[in-house]
């Protein structure tokens, strides 16, 4: 056994190297004390290129810039209702996120994954005093992987249309923790 440095596939890197700017709202409607719905959405702007990092394999096909990483936008929006008892909050919802095929500014070389995601959202909140507890768990109910510029440049090339490879997975479980520090 011996160790082995190489870069491995964008989809288990913690990050991309890329700094953008997130554009986000929050909107909460209450009809009463215990039943309201909500909405949120966030968009995460990320102008830059691509990162300077060769995919381990090597696939460049003739098309500049396809061998690289690319930098990308990024979307998550949330829509649904939610019912409030004795600190706990129970909601049900759809969220649909993903990654799309070219940016909103700048340049969208470089190999991505595009696609989105369509997931129906169950959530569990709890608060007592300064401290809130949240589990969601999202469950796939639609997926679509989209083609990437790399992907339409193929298509022209070959005539035959491309599409490359992607993964989604079919629940996520988030768990979150906050502590309000003024009240």
């Amino acid at each position: 056994d011996s160790l082995v440095y190489k870069v491995v596939d964008q989809s288990i890197q913690l990050g991309d190297g890329g700094l953008g700017l997130i554009l986000e709202y929050d909107f909460l409607y209450n009809f009463n004390h215990s039943f309201g719905l909500y909405s949120s959405g966030l968009y995460l702007f990320n102008p830059m290129n691509t990162n300077g990092i060769l995919r381990s394999d090597n696939l460049t096909n003739g098309i500049p810039n396809s061998n690289e990483f690319s930098v990308v936008d990024q979307f998550v929006f949330r829509l649904g209702a939610r019912y409030s008892v004795k600190g706990f909050q129970f909601a049900a919802g759809v969220r649909y996120e993903g990654i799309p095929s070219e940016d909103a500014f700048g340049k969208s070389e470089g190999f991505r994954r595009p696609g989105y995601i369509v997931s129906l959202e169950p959530s569990v909140l709890y608060t007592t005093g300064k401290h809130t507890f949240v589990v969601n768990v999202p469950i796939a109910l639609y997926r679509n992987r989209v083609q990437n510029t790399k992907d339409k440049e193929r298509t022209e090339i070959t005539g035959t249309y491309q599409i490359g490879d992607a993964a989604f997975a079919d629940w996520l479980l988030s768990v979150t923790y906050t502590y309000r520090l003024a009240r």
